[in-house]
């Protein structure tokens, strides 16, 4: 069956919306909400391809592609800035015979957009709860494979039935239950922002992130969040006081079935009073309260303290991978280096910086 293609942009993408809203399974980060959400950040031009059956018109499948206009060239990518998940939206539950059509349809025609929009490359990141990445080895497989992997937790499985938790490790429950007690002792609690804590939370950020030589995320991007996500009920940042002070909080983002933990900051002098333990433990509990069953943490370095502690909460690893294909002119990034890329395209993915610094034009790489 020849699938009809039609590439919408923001201010024509209700039918895409529809989709979107239609699957639960899909990351927030993958809706037309999250384009209004970091326009402010770069000038990035969303468009968004669906495909539909040709009989039915019924709509079968949708992704959502940015175009950046780097230095070097333009680079199309399934989702940019902080946080990417996820590329293709469709029905968990389709045939896996249509399931393929739709995601060849789509690669297909995201590769053709690249091409007509003057791109040296296309960026696609698979899901890693659905295991999709096969279904991407369309004609034309990837330059390039990056194997990456996120840290989740599958929010039912770790409650019991009285609300204790259950993670799997008696000595990790023991851990979680030992610090909420630290934290209840430091007259520490939790609540949603209210005005002004925004700004109080991001000095926190700020100075955090300089305590660990990172970039602090831009506030335009989590200002978004809190005016375009939460009052859809899709994002939020709770808050953590000690009396009537801000003393550190996360960002959270969520559809129906998945809620990422986006971006956690604290005042490292609060940390042995079991601050990170207990915005995560109020975050669970809510989002247990309104059905969602995954919490994904992100992905971060392994070993390290921060693996670490997302496994004490009954977290498990699930693999995905950012996928690209070059087009004419990638040349020019090979030739430029990690530095001139990362300087010319910030809170861009173009390909792997292992295979930039070595000047490979293909491969596959894993995450260190």
């Amino acid at each position: 069956m020849a699938l009809t293609i039609e590439i919408l942009r923001r201010s024509d993408a209700a039918p895409y919306a529809e989709l979107f809203a239609s699957c639960p399974d899909a990351f927030v980060q993958l809706s037309v909400n999250w384009a209004d959400v970091i326009a402010p950040v770069s000038p990035d031009e969303p468009y968004f391809i669906v495909v539909r059956d040709p009989g039915t018109r019924d709509i079968l499948g949708g992704i959502p592609l940015y175009h950046f206009d780097g230095p070097l060239g333009g680079v199309l990518t399934s989702v940019p800035h902080a946080g990417p998940l996820g590329g293709v939206v469709a029905d968990a539950a389709m045939p896996a015979a249509l399931k393929k059509e739709v995601y060849d349809a789509l690669t297909g025609a995201a590769l053709a957009l690249a091409g007509e929009l003057g791109c040296v490359s296309l960026s696609i990141i698979t899901n890693p709860f659905v295991g999709d990445s096969a279904l991407y080895s369309v004609a034309r497989p990837p330059d390039y494979t990056f194997n990456n992997f996120t840290q989740a937790i599958d929010i039912p499985s770790i409650f019991k039935p009285d609300g204790s938790y259950n993670t799997g490790k008696s000595r990790y429950n023991n851990h979680i239950n030992k610090n909420l007690g630290k934290a209840a002792r430091a007259g520490l609690s939790v609540a949603w922002a209210v005005d002004g804590d925004f700004d109080s939370w991001y000095d926190i950020h700020l100075k955090r992130h300089a305590e660990l030589n990172a970039l602090p995320l831009p506030k335009p991007l989590l200002k978004g969040i809190l005016e375009g996500m939460a009052p859809a009920g899709m994002g939020g940042l709770a808050i953590v006081r000690c009396g009537e002070r801000v003393v550190g909080g996360c960002f959270y983002i969520w559809n129906k079935v998945v809620a990422d933990a986006f971006i956690m900051s604290g005042d490292s002098a609060y940390f042995e009073h079991g601050i990170n333990h207990i915005v995560t433990d109020f975050a669970l509990r809510e989002f247990r309260a309104k059905g969602l069953r995954v919490f994904n943490w992100q992905s971060c370095k392994r070993p390290s303290g921060v693996y670490d502690f997302k496994v004490r909460w009954g977290s498990k690893e699930y693999d995905y991978a950012f996928l690209s294909w070059t087009l004419p002119g990638f040349e020019k990034v090979l030739d430029a280096g990690v530095k001139e890329v990362s300087k010319g395209y910030p809170w861009h993915y173009v390909a792997p910086f292992e295979a930039i610094e070595r000047g490979f034009k293909s491969g596959v790489f894993d995450k260190g």
